[in-house]
């Protein structure tokens, strides 16, 4: 028996799923410039336009962030893209 495309994909994704083959990166630092803001995941969450679940699971690695949203976070705190995602250790202000 042949299995449909969808079905075999299905299969491989679940299998990696459960084995921990996919993961997703946790940005420490996002969490740790929202707490040195003062904010709460709500605030964060209404300011970006998702849902608070949503966006407390860009900050344990659950759900991967959209480049978009981590441009809007990096913008909000005023740092650079590598520094607000833990690339860089050296704070840059945002566009520089």
């Amino acid at each position: 028996m042949v299995m449909p495309f969808g079905l075999v994909f299905l299969y491989l994704y679940v299998r990696l799923v459960v084995c921990g083959w996919v993961m997703f990166m946790k940005f420490q630092r996002i969490e740790d410039m929202r707490v040195d803001h003062d904010l709460t995941i709500r605030q964060i969450a209404e300011f970006l336009g998702c849902h608070r679940d949503v966006y407390s699971r860009y900050e344990k690695g659950i759900r991967q962030i959209p480049l978009d949203v981590a441009i809007r976070l990096a913008e909000f705190y005023d740092c650079s893209l590598d520094y607000l995602l833990g690339i860089s250790d050296v704070k840059r202000r945002f566009g520089n």
